[in-house]
């Protein structure tokens, strides 16, 4: 492989985890709003995503996000009624947060290696 491909492979590496932390994110942050009772464009609440990777032909991966189902779970309230809450665990977006933070930081050693091999070649050609 090119140190181009490397490159390639590792910044869509980069972006793809990017792509997963914002999903997690936004499902963190909205964990406590009203349910979607339905999923699609037309849901009429927060509807939950996960990140879906996808190999690239020729290298490197794409994020893509789909939504989780169901969309929404029974969850008791304070007053012991029953409510429609969005399906976010909040063990399992913890784990997704540690998951792209370490696939980030791992493509991101790969572009900073390809750096310095590239300025070590460059420092042997003078």
């Amino acid at each position: 492989m090119s140190s181009i491909g490397a490159l390639n492979t590792a910044v869509t590496g980069m972006q793809a985890a990017r792509t997963q932390m914002g999903v997690s994110a936004s499902n963190v942050a909205n964990a406590r709003s009203e349910a979607a009772t339905s999923t699609g464009p037309d849901a009429d609440g927060f509807q939950p995503r996960r990140t879906v990777r996808e190999a690239q032909p020729g290298g490197g991966v794409r994020a893509a996000t789909q939504a989780v189902e169901p969309p929404s779970v029974p969850q008791p309230t304070a007053n012991g009624e029953i409510e429609q809450r969005p399906n976010v665990s909040m063990v399992r977006e913890s784990v997704t947060q540690i998951e792209a933070r370490a696939q980030f930081s791992a493509n991101l050693n790969a572009v900073t290696t390809a750096d310095e091999m590239t300025a070590s070649l460059l420092d042997m050609s003078r």
